[in-house]
């Protein structure tokens, strides 16, 4: 007896390989499948504004790191002592304004060098909900506790969803007409919407992201949304405030990104990596005996097979993690 539906996914149509740098924006939920590709030697560059949620401020990033649009100090604002930026998550802030822009210019730089050799980008937009500064009518990425009163709040219709993220696609490709496109709807609740709004914008999310693909090429999505609504929708899946994905929630929907879009090789690549980082990990209770002297020479000899392979992979961590163990 099945005592769950399992979500039927389609092989994605492309693979990804280590050899391919990605860009991931979005919602927080990127980060944690950021953070697994990273942990796994992928290249990756995960939200380099920090976390966003709104398609529109999404989008921005991407015109930021094409030079269509330059940082202005009118984009600034201070709160409570410190500088932050309306187009940047709330980790982008300086106690001077000058430190802010500094920041600011750097990060932009960086996103641009990277964007030249990104062959993937991933897109997890969270909510449909905008916040509008009513002097400028303008999407900010992050509110930083500034007073409500500044802002309007609006829902995001599919058609705007869509022509968004259109004009986002048309954009990167005019400079760079090969990169796949990856969206995913992030399965967090933004309940501080209300349930039943939450639903509607994740509703409003899935609408625009399918006439996307519908329009664009090299554009795929993959359900992790509906993963986690159908598949575990039992509480134990969250965290313990029940609107986060678990650890286990998230590897689950690791695991089936893999075997949506990668093959064999790569997955025994994965393995064989996790397998070194996992006895890392190993605490002997007797680091002098030949048994863990053997232990750890195997481990080494694993690490140096696995860089002489792989140069182009940073390992400097495992080998400094290998000479410090006991």
């Amino acid at each position: 007896m099945e005592w769950h539906t399992t979500v039927k996914i389609s092989n994605a149509g492309f693979n990804i390989k280590h050899t391919d740098p990605i860009l991931a924006l979005g919602s927080c939920f990127s980060q944690e499948i950021g953070d697994c590709l990273e942990d796994a030697k992928f290249t990756i560059c995960i939200n380099p504004f920090g976390t966003l949620y709104h398609p529109e401020a999404i989008a921005r990033v991407l015109d930021y790191g094409l030079g269509r649009q330059v940082w202005q100090p009118e984009f600034a604002t201070m709160q409570q002592d410190v500088w932050y930026s309306w187009h940047h998550h709330g980790k982008v802030s300086d106690i001077s304004e000058e430190g802010l822009q500094h920041q600011i210019e750097s990060i932009h730089a960086n996103l641009t060098l990277f964007l030249k050799s990104t062959k993937v980008i991933m897109i997890t937009p969270g909510t449909a909900w905008a916040y509008r500064l009513k002097s400028s009518n303008e999407v900010v990425a992050n509110c930083h506790k500034a007073p409500s009163q500044i802002f309007e709040k609006s829902m995001m219709r599919p058609e705007e969803i869509s022509d968004c993220f259109h004009r986002m696609i048309s954009h990167v490709r005019e400079q760079y007409p090969d990169i796949v496109f990856v969206f995913t709807v992030s399965p967090v609740r933004h309940l501080r919407d209300g349930f039943h709004e939450n639903q509607l914008s994740k509703s409003a999310l899935l609408l625009g992201i399918q006439d996307v693909m519908e329009k664009n090429e090299q554009v795929f999505y993959f359900p992790s949304y509906e993963i986690m609504l159908d598949e575990l929708r039992d509480y134990r899946f969250y965290a313990s405030d029940k609107i986060h994905p678990s650890e286990e929630a998230v590897e689950y929907i690791w695991k089936r990104f893999r075997s949506w879009c990668m093959d064999e090789s790569t997955e025994t690549l994965i393995q064989e990596i996790k397998s070194v980082l996992s006895q890392l990990g190993h605490k002997a209770f007797h680091a002098d005996t030949p048994q863990h002297q053997l232990f750890k020479e195997r481990l080494r000899n694993q690490l140096d097979k696995l860089m002489s392979e792989y140069p182009e992979m940073d390992w400097e961590r495992e080998k400094e993690e290998l000479n410090e163990m006991q």
